[in-house]
């Protein structure tokens, strides 16, 4: 996805197209380049650093690269922007949980489960002992 794929379109550095750069880093994450995401984010991080969108690609970069201290970082500042956001809850929760912090992890799963009462959730309550 480097450079342009009709010759007669113009050439855009990734900070010039911060949307084409948040789907490339989407691209990577779903490709398993969690890292390749992050550096992608760069531009859209610059620009864009406090949108909840980008936050939560970020932290899902973090969390995928073991990163989870970064992802604790971003995925509690985005609460902090998002309250409502229950993937956000659920991430955490998934976050603290890899830390060995289930005490921690089970009270942002009871938020995720209580906003979205699925079975992936309630699972993930379950295994901390929710």
């Amino acid at each position: 996805m480097t450079g342009p794929q009709n010759p007669d379109a113009p050439w855009l550095e990734p900070e010039d197209d911060p949307v084409g750069s948040f789907r490339y880093a989407e691209a990577l994450l779903e490709a398993r380049d969690p890292l390749g995401a992050l550096r992608a984010l760069g531009p859209v991080l610059a620009a864009y650093g406090d949108k909840p969108s980008v936050l939560l690609l970020q932290a899902r970069a973090h969390f995928h690269s073991a990163q989870l201290r970064q992802a604790e970082d971003v995925l509690r500042r985005l609460i902090e922007i998002a309250p409502d956001d229950d993937y956000a809850h659920l991430l955490l929760g998934k976050t603290l949980q890899r830390q060995n912090r289930p005490a921690e992890a089970r009270g942002h799963y009871r938020i995720a489960w209580a906003m979205r009462p699925d079975t992936y959730r309630l699972e993930a309550l379950a295994s901390v002992g929710g």
